[in-house]
């Protein structure tokens, strides 16, 4: 319906606006002039060999809005849910470092901490704090639980939901993560 797009509409707009001012507020010259570890062969062993995800990261659950576009209530009465992300900060530098947010994708969360390399690869190098968030109705990160299948509670699957999800996990943790003015790379597909 056209009040359902508009709304959609001025989400995906905020969310630019959002971007470009956080771009505007980031001074490329910072990330580079900072102190990043040496990066030589010599020195760098593959990434499964220094880390153990399940050992070096904590499980952790974020609390969401079932719906972030929308002030009509949704299925039972559910308004909020819990999302899972996992945590990793042994390479963490909050003077100097980097967010690595993993924006997770159609599958449990715990495949691309077991799996996402490239983050694991760099993340000593950038000094950075990883993250990786579950996409809503997967894995463990179901908004209804036993019964987020329904017609109705389908609804919320949604691209634009689940990157308001990402978007307000990473501006509500920030500050919790000792981050505020950190500068996060989004890594996914």
């Amino acid at each position: 319906n056209t009040e359902t797009e508009n709304m959609g509409r001025l989400v995906l707009i905020t969310l630019g606006l959002l971007s470009v001012a956080n771009c505007l507020s980031f001074n490329p010259a910072q990330l580079l002039s900072r102190k990043f570890a040496p990066s030589t062969l010599e020195t760098v062993q593959p990434a499964t060999s220094r880390i153990n995800p399940w050992k070096d990261c904590k499980e952790q659950w974020f609390t969401q809005k079932v719906d972030h576009f929308s002030y009509k209530m949704p299925p039972n009465n559910v308004t909020n849910w819990k999302q899972r992300y996992f945590f990793c900060d042994q390479h963490w530098n909050p003077d100097n470092g980097v967010v690595f947010f993993y924006v997770g994708n159609e599958a449990d969360v715990t495949e691309y901490v077991n799996n996402t390399g490239l983050m694991w690869e760099n993340a000593q190098r950038f000094n950075a704090l990883l993250v990786f968030a579950e996409h809503r109705y997967y894995g463990r990160s179901w908004p209804f639980g036993n019964k987020s299948a329904s017609y109705k509670a389908l609804q919320y699957l949604s691209v634009e939901q689940a990157m308001a999800d990402f978007a307000t996990m990473v501006d509500a943790l920030k500050p919790k993560w000792n981050a505020t003015y950190t500068p996060v790379i989004g890594f996914g597909d």
